[in-house]
C-alpha cells in the first residue's frame, strides 16, 4: 500500500478537525473511504489488505491522538468504517461470483442440451439402417439421455431454491 493513502487519510482527519467536523460519524466515513480506495488498489489481496488495514488503524489512532481526539468512541467509529469497507468489498465480490456461476451454469446446460439433441439425432440415423444390434445400443443411449436430463432437472431445482 502506498504511504500516500495514509497521508491522505491523516490529511482528511486533520481537515475535519480544523473544520470542527471530526465526529464519530465523519471519522467512520473518512476511514471507510480510505480503506475502500486501498482495497481497490491492492485488488483485495488478502495478505496485503490485512497489513494495509493495520496501517490504516494505526494512522487513524495516531492522528486522533495527535489532534487530542483519541477516544473510545472515535476509535470504534474508525474500526466500524474499516469493517464496512471490507463488507462492501466482500459483498461486491460475492455478487460477481454468483453472476459468474450463473452464467457458467447456463452455458453448461446449453452445451449439455445440444449434446443430448445431437446424440438423439445420431441414434435415429443409426436406427434407420435397421441393424439388429442397435436395439441394445438404443436402450443404453436412451438411458444415458434420460439420466442426463434428470441431472439437469435436479440442477435446475437446486438453483431455484
Amino acid at each position: 500500500m502506498s504511504k500516500d493513502r495514509l497521508k491522505e487519510l491523516k490529511e482528511e482527519l486533520k481537515l475535519a478537525k480544523e473544520a470542527n467536523t471530526l465526529t464519530a460519524e465523519n471519522i467512520n466515513t473518512i476511514v471507510h473511504d480510505a480503506v475502500a480506495k486501498i482495497i481497490k488498489e491492492l485488488e483485495f489481496d488478502r495478505d496485503m489488505t490485512a497489513d494495509a488495514i493495520k496501517d490504516v488503524l494505526d494512522t487513524t489512532r495516531s492522528s486522533l491522538d495527535e489532534f487530542g481526539e483519541l477516544t473510545t468512541q472515535n476509535i470504534k467509529a474508525g474500526s466500524e468504517g474499516i469493517q464496512k469497507a471490507l463488507k462492501d468489498e466482500m459483498d461486491f465480490h460475492s455478487k460477481k461470483f454468483k453472476e459468474l456461476h450463473q452464467v457458467l451454469a447456463e452455458e453448461s446446460e446449453k452445451d449439455m442440451k445440444i449434446a443430448l439433441d445431437e446424440a438423439k439425432q445420431s441414434l435415429h440415423h443409426v436406427k434407420a439402417f435397421g441393424e439388429l444390434s442397435l436395439d441394445v445400443f438404443h436402450h443404453a443411449l436412451e438411458g444415458a439421455i434420460n439420466g442426463a436430463k434428470k441431472a439437469l432437472d435436479e440442477k435446475k431445482s437446486k438453483n431455484h431454491d
